[in-house]
């Protein structure tokens, strides 16, 4: 980390790198996408490097935002991971359900079955 300003045509640069990175391109569409939450972690990183150069306090604000951000990204990731666990739970309860309905429907039918020949 150095204590030297980035250069106009260095930041340029990066966001060209960013933007249009093959890496970027191949990023999940659904949840949290981990090539875009490192490239967005570098570039903050790179953000709060520069504050803090100018300005300590707001360095060390920054630094504690970038903290409370990525507790909160866990927090979701957990979030949805929990749901998504409870979704396939509920599918495999409503299958089972549904495999043990056809069961008692045949059992009935038969039953229905018996009683009409008698």
């Amino acid at each position: 980390i150095g204590a030297v300003y980035t250069q106009r045509t260095e930041a340029c640069g990066i966001n060209a790198e960013y933007g249009y990175s093959p890496a970027a391109k191949t990023g999940r569409e659904t949840g949290i996408c981990p090539v875009r939450r490192e490239l967005y972690s570098q570039c903050f990183d790179e953000l709060i490097r520069q504050v803090t150069i100018s300005c300590a306090e707001r360095g060390l604000l920054l630094l504690r935002v970038r903290d409370e951000i990525r507790m909160t990204i866990a927090a979701y990731q957990t979030l949805y991971e929990s749901s998504v666990a409870f979704g396939m739970r509920k599918a495999l309860q409503a299958e089972q359900g549904k495999t043990d309905m056809q069961k008692k429907i045949e059992e009935l039918e038969e039953e229905k079955r018996i009683w009409n020949v008698k």
